[in-house]
């Protein structure tokens, strides 16, 4: 709900004057230039500590705690509890995000941070945060250290994973490019920021409720997952809408802000839908809902892809959806086939023949072409323009 309206209080939007005219803090000073140094040494070191002390002393090998968490447990007290917590916390962050949006944009106060814009800060300490939980390695889809992705019916095949790596390298650049003194006078990026700080949290919040303790109670990872995918949504209506009274950004803002913003946009969306399909599967719909459902989240994809793109003017989450589709489209066909990840495939899915398989690849492989085939010809077009001009 949060996300779905604006991140910003109605009595405080994008066009006012507070923003648009802020009070810009002048050229940046060789003493800026050193600052935003130490501030990206201090953001890498301090993801490093976060990283170690909750490895291995929140959460260190053979601690209660750990093998709680690590391990399945009945639906009781305990367990809602953590969950509870959880959701509470992120909920309340993301709440003083959506009350303080206007103090986030104003500028530092005295000393050395006064080379920057609260947001500037803020996004780097949520990097932090967000890089300090990823210690968190005990996820309901490991086992021994190792992945094992339950089979459904809207699988990605193993590859298109590989993509997080892209989304990894996206939002450390984004962190490290936008903290600069160039950067500290870019209303976009001001307005972008709480949005981006939303999904950083809530994507925290996924770590510690996507583990095996939390068994039955899955969805609310899903939630998680959704209301990440929606805020970094909000992000790119933002970037992508030309009425707000900005000028037409450059290059390096769409390189190292739209685009990588906008691919975690797109794969949050996708996992959000594997997600629910895997709620189905785990509490046992019947075969022809679990079905239903992943055509609907397949044309779903398809409807996102084709619509932003042409809407919005925009091919980057037309293109990451096509890359999701696509690798469903490979784990359709592996399963069809009479190999070990085929049959270990037909072991935990419904009792189906490879026909369904073979129809869902077909499917997935149509709406990836369609998908593609939008975005090519969207390229084409703006290319057109830039060279027309």
């Amino acid at each position: 709900f949060f996300s779905c309206s604006m991140l910003f209080p109605k009595d405080y939007t994008p066009q006012d004057d507070d923003l648009m005219g802020m009070r810009g803090l002048g050229k940046p000073t060789w003493t800026d230039w050193r600052n935003w140094a130490l501030l990206v040494i201090a953001m890498f070191l301090a993801q490093s500590a976060g990283h170690w002390v909750i490895k291995n002393l929140v959460f260190p090998p053979g601690s209660s705690l750990r093998t709680y968490m690590a391990s399945k447990q009945e639906l009781d007290a305990t367990v809602l509890c953590i969950v509870g917590l959880v959701s509470c916390i992120v909920l309340a962050l993301h709440g003083l995000l959506y009350q303080k949006a206007a103090f986030v944009w104003h500028d530092l106060g005295p000393h050395v941070l006064q080379s920057f814009r609260r947001w500037q800060v803020l996004n780097v300490a949520t990097m932090v945060v967000q890089g300090s939980c990823m210690a968190i390695n005990f996820r309901a889809d490991i086992r021994d250290g190792q992945y094992t992705s339950q089979f459904t019916l809207l699988t990605p095949a193993y590859f298109g994973f590989y993509i997080w790596a892209v989304i990894g390298i996206g939002n450390t650049v984004f962190v490290v490019w936008q903290a600069m003194p160039s950067q500290r006078d870019n209303s976009l990026l001001a307005v972008v920021s709480p949005y981006w700080m939303a999904a950083m949290l809530w994507q925290t919040g996924f770590f510690f409720v996507f583990c095996p303790y939390a068994q039955g109670v899955l969805w609310i990872a899903t939630v998680f997952l959704l209301i990440a995918a929606v805020s970094l949504g909000g992000a790119f209506l933002v970037f992508t809408t030309e009425d707000l009274g900005y000028s037409r950004y450059g290059w390096s803002t769409w390189l190292f802000a739209h685009v990588p913003i906008t691919i975690h946009n797109g794969w949050l969306t996708a996992g959000t839908l594997a997600s629910a399909n895997a709620m189905l599967l785990r509490f046992d719909f019947p075969f022809y809902q679990q079905i239903t459902f992943a055509n609907l989240c397949l044309y779903f994809a398809l409807w996102a892809g084709v619509f932003f793109t042409v809407y919005r003017n925009d091919a980057i989450l037309g293109l990451t959806l096509a890359w999701a589709t696509n690798a469903i489209r490979v784990m359709y066909e592996d399963c069809a086939l009479d190999s070990d990840l085929g049959r270990q495939c037909q072991a935990e899915l419904p009792p189906i023949n490879k026909t369904v398989f073979e129809a869902q690849a077909t499917t997935a492989h149509l709406i990836t072409s369609v998908v593609l085939l939008t975005c090519l010809v969207v390229i084409a077009l703006k290319l057109k323009d830039l060279t027309s001009k």
